[in-house]
């Protein structure tokens, strides 16, 4: 069974409770990539994260608080339940 959407978001977040991005308050940057992500314009032109414009080998980025690689970027999440901001429906 896939992850509630406040689950997925528990550990990707690896304790960082608070920060405006999974990874710490550092926006991710082309100098410095916290994941791989779609860069350009979407779905049009990807120019790639750190050479990568498909997936990646896990263990490319830095890990979470958790120990967790790559839980944000690289491919899609899917979760049981739909995002909500207040995490209340």
């Amino acid at each position: 069974m896939l992850p509630t959407e406040e689950q997925w978001e528990y550990a990707a977040r690896g304790g960082r409770d608070g920060e405006i991005y999974v990874w710490n308050a550092e926006q991710d940057s082309d100098d410095k990539p916290q994941a791989n992500h779609w860069r350009g314009i979407f779905p049009i032109l990807n120019l790639g994260s750190k050479g990568y414009k498909r997936t990646s080998p896990v263990g490319c980025f830095p890990a979470n608080g958790y120990g967790l690689y790559d839980i944000v970027g690289n491919v899609w999440q899917w979760t049981h339940s739909r995002w909500t901001p207040d995490h209340q429906s």
